[in-house]
């Protein structure tokens, strides 16, 4: 997970008052978005190795 992304997630909810709750989702959307991310760099090298 990228720390600066969540860290200023993290700074972004605390500054206003968001529920933990709230906190926890956040964290598990950003290490989804990361896995999504890192899944498209991989199938980008598979491609361009097969080229």
């Amino acid at each position: 997970m990228d720390n600066y992304v969540y860290n200023l997630a993290m700074r972004y909810l605390r500054a206003n008052g968001i529920s933990n709750i709230m906190v926890e989702d956040t964290k598990i959307n950003i290490s989804e978005e990361n896995n999504d991310i890192e899944k498209e760099k991989i199938n980008r090298e598979m491609i361009s190795m097969k080229q």
